[in-house]
């Protein structure tokens, strides 16, 4: 069962055979649980980058000085990003990965307006969620179901595919992704300021990346999953 046709036709599931998945018991169906997701927006921009293998078993004052924390942290702690967040009454929710919470007080901001956590309700922060930034995170589909805004800000691309714990797959962020890849701090801020200058409308061009992405949008996945599971049955 799966939820979009782009994956359909990709070596992702059919072809795969890790999956060992084939076309008569693969299904477009839609995902269930995105049945369940809301949009309940609010002045919430949420930051939620993924891990990384290699910093998984460090020391603190390792993380510190890797890219990743100084990226992120820098990102937080910039002038014209809090200015900008101030001046459109603006909250931020950085969310840690599982995986590095053990980081999460390296962390550290003089905002009032931004919070920094590893412990969320995801289908809150799904639902509530204005604006999305991320690196690389599946999070990110999400989003993209409920269209709103996406920024990927991927300062180690050159490294996240050959150092991380997965091979980077047909899905390009470049080509495919639901919204602009930037590789700065500058560039990500430049973003986040267009797409509230765009009153958080998607730009055309990712609009229609989410609308071929996505085959339903009618909170019925559950039951077409369950109408291919009997029909299995029978």
């Amino acid at each position: 069962v799966v939820n979009h046709p782009l994956c359909c036709h990709n070596l992702s599931i059919i072809r795969n055979k890790n999956y060992g998945c084939g076309k008569t018991i693969t299904k477009l169906t839609g995902f269930s649980r995105h049945d369940l997701l809301e949009n309940n927006m609010i002045n919430l921009i949420v930051i939620n980058p993924t891990w990384r293998l290699n910093l998984w078993k460090i020391t603190e004052e390792e993380f510190k000085k890797s890219e990743y924390f100084k990226n992120w942290n820098s990102l937080l702690n910039n002038k014209t990003f809090n200015i900008l967040i101030q001046q459109n009454k603006l909250k931020v929710i950085f969310v840690l990965h599982n995986n590095l919470t053990q980081f999460s007080n390296c962390f550290k901001v003089d905002s009032s307006n931004i919070e920094i956590t590893d412990k969320v309700s995801f289908s809150e922060i799904f639902s509530k969620g204005c604006i999305f930034i991320t690196d690389y995170s599946s999070n990110a589909f999400e989003f993209a179901y409920l269209r709103k805004p996406i920024c990927y800000f991927q300062f180690d691309a050159k490294t996240f595919f050959d150092e991380h714990s997965y091979n980077k797959g047909y899905y390009d962020y470049e080509k495919d992704g639901f919204g602009k890849v930037t590789k700065t701090i500058e560039q990500t801020i430049d973003e986040v300021d267009n797409i509230i200058k765009n009153e958080l409308i998607i730009e055309d061009k990712y609009a229609e990346r989410i609308e071929k992405f996505f085959k339903y949008s009618d909170k019925n996945n559950s039951r077409r999953v369950a109408d291919e599971m009997l029909k299995l049955k029978r």
